[in-house]
């Protein structure tokens, strides 16, 4: 089981950063928001996030003092949660930029990663080392997940919202098969983290703990290799796989 959740982190790790690099690349190109935003997001949130949290967790193992883990911790927060607040925004951009719910929804979501960074700093600060933190912060570690699941889970809804309508262009030829897909796959990758989070929050508030060989471990592994199976194929498909896409859709086309 470790080492299925060590092959889950790497390959969520390799893909969310070239897709990430790729979506920057290409909005250098086309000046494009929605390609700089969601790639920002990708590589604020595991290319850059995810190394300092490992990082950050070994200095304080090493026993470095409040100051310099206040600052650490402060800088990768920050990081992090700019690169949801990002996805956020993203979403928003894309699917309901004319919908005034959706940018009150947009400033909530501000305000929520403010507050969860302002109050983890503030935890760790106060539990004085990680094993500490690990009993006494459950709450930060909980909320984390729960904003990154309800994140990622609005993209999701709201792309397999546009997919319906795009479905019926499709039958008039007014779409693409690969836009189709690729508004699945997100979906789909959407769902999937909403639902990790759910579930992880739920074993974290039955006492189930993070650690080799717990179930905690092993459902965060399964969704996180459909997360990046998700996000390989809606950005990086394979020739193959677009060909069966459009076979798929050839009834539909024609």
């Amino acid at each position: 089981m470790v080492v299925f959740g060590l092959a889950s982190v790497g390959i969520l790790f390799l893909v969310w950063n070239v897709v990430g690099v790729r979506l920057l690349l290409l909005a250098r190109r086309t000046r494009g928001f929605p390609e700089f935003a969601l790639g920002s997001s990708l590589l604020l949130v595991a290319g850059i996030g995810f190394p300092m949290s490992v990082f950050n967790g070994l200095v304080w193992d090493a026993g470095a003092g409040p100051a310099t883990m206040v600052v650490l911790n402060s800088l990768h927060l920050f990081l992090q949660n700019a690169g949801l607040m990002l996805a956020a925004v993203f979403t928003w951009r894309v699917f309901r930029r004319h919908d005034t719910w959706a940018l009150g929804l947009l400033g909530m979501i501000a305000i929520a990663l403010v507050v969860h960074g302002v109050g983890m700093v503030a935890g760790m600060h106060a539990a004085g080392d990680r094993a500490t933190f690990a009993e006494t912060g459950a709450i930060w570690f909980c909320a984390t997940l729960v904003l990154c699941g309800g994140v990622f889970g609005w993209a999701g809804l709201e792309a397999l919202l546009y997919r319906r309508s795009l479905v019926k262009r499709l039958a008039l030829g007014l779409a693409s098969p690969e836009v189709v897909n690729r508004m699945f796959l997100w979906g789909v990758m959407g769902v999937a983290s909403f639902t990790c989070g759910v579930v992880d929050v739920s074993l974290l508030a039955a006492g189930v703990r993070m650690e080799a060989g717990s179930v905690l471990l092993l459902v965060t592994s399964f969704f996180g290799l459909v997360d990046s199976a998700c996000l390989y194929l809606a950005f990086l498909p394979p020739r193959r796989y677009l060909d069966w896409v459009h076979r798929q859709a050839a009834p539909v086309e024609a």
